[in-house]
């Protein structure tokens, strides 16, 4: 009986030594899975971070997207309600009778072509209206500029 009680004893022992290896061991795996756990977290948090940066980037791309949409579509309805003047207002200009423009006339403008003050971005900025008035004596003076050219040519 005593040699049974010895051997477990031994037993006992050597079980505790391997015990204690096995603790200190589960100990270091035990870290390792923590700093690993840690590692992973802040990378999800990270992750989600930029997530919700990318979110935050899209939903404000998205608003500019609808704000352009309303935009154009108040722009289209504007040009829409504009297009009857805008086809008057060529007719108009297409009956002008361009032959009676004459070397005179192109006189009379040219101390207004002369103004430095006197382009289309000018009369854009002062008034829209003017600005279209501004480009139609210039067209109409190369109109007289090149129609003298070719009215010989007609004849």
């Amino acid at each position: 009986g005593l040699s049974k009680l010895m051997e477990a004893s031994e037993s006992v022992a050597k079980l505790s030594q391997e015990l204690a290896v096995k603790e200190k061991e589960l100990a270091l795996a035990s870290i390792k899975a923590d700093k690993v756990l840690a590692e992973v977290t802040e990378s999800a948090e990270a992750a989600a971070k930029v997530k919700n940066e990318v979110q935050a980037v899209k939903d404000k791309a998205q608003k500019i997207v609808d704000e352009i949409d309303l935009e154009k579509v108040k722009a289209e309805s504007k040009l829409e309600a504009a297009k009857p003047a805008l086809e008057e207002a060529e007719a108009a200009l297409n009956q002008f009778p361009k032959d009676t423009i004459n070397e005179e006339t192109v006189e009379l403008l040219q101390p207004y072509f002369n103004m430095e003050d006197y382009t289309l971005e000018y009369g854009k900025k002062v008034c829209g209206n003017v600005a279209g008035l501004l480009s139609w004596t210039q067209a109409m003076a190369i109109f007289y500029g090149v129609n003298r050219e070719v009215l010989p040519l007609k004849v």
